[in-house]
């Protein structure tokens, strides 16, 4: 039997299934990130709504594999990271650094890397502490490749620095040996 509902006021932007229960999040250009919940019979029931936690369109959300944070990432330029509890999203910290929309995130599989990739071509990788607490490890840019740099990768001008509060000094390690040129 399908079952159609009405999610969200205007159009969804993406869908992830928990990676150990029947929990689905979803998020809209409505602003509001929301769980869902396998009710019994069979149909979704919303358990929780975050009305705008951000101020543009929610682009994704993201899973840890552990399943006890999400994070949403929007055309604001941030990346909100929330704690599952009892079926309700805390929010834990937000992560900012791309100059305009973040496009998408990932957690690495054990947990110890956060990935946001942006508008701006560039994608920002995340170290995690075990209190739960983001430090930049890494920044990786690209553009088109120009005739005197046929790696395609650019470090940042220093207005683009004071531009990302992110980005201060000692706490950003540029790291190009991972960057290929894509034709």
């Amino acid at each position: 039997k399908l079952t159609s509902i009405i999610a969200h006021k205007d159009r969804a932007w993406d869908v992830c299934f928990h990676p150990t229960t029947n929990l689905l999040a979803s998020c809209s250009s409505d602003l509001s990130v929301k769980l869902w919940d396998k009710a019994a019979d069979n149909s979704l029931k919303c358990v929780f709504d975050a009305e705008k936690p951000h101020s543009k369109t929610i682009r994704s959300v993201s899973w840890s594999l552990c399943g006890n944070y999400l994070s949403s990432s929007s055309f604001d330029g941030k990346t909100h990271i929330w704690e599952l509890s009892n079926n309700n999203l805390e929010a834990l910290t937000t992560l900012e650094g791309h100059e305009n929309e973040v496009k998408s995130s990932a957690w690495s599989v054990d947990g110890s890397l956060f990935a946001t990739c942006g508008r701006d071509k560039s994608v920002w990788v995340w170290s995690i502490t075990e209190d739960m607490e983001f430090e930049i490890m890494s920044c990786l840019l690209y553009t088109s490749p120009s005739p005197r740099d046929q790696r395609g990768a650019r470090m940042p001008s220093p207005a683009r620095k004071k531009k990302s509060s992110a980005c201060t000094p000692g706490r950003v390690i540029f790291s190009f040996s991972l960057i290929m040129t894509l034709e």
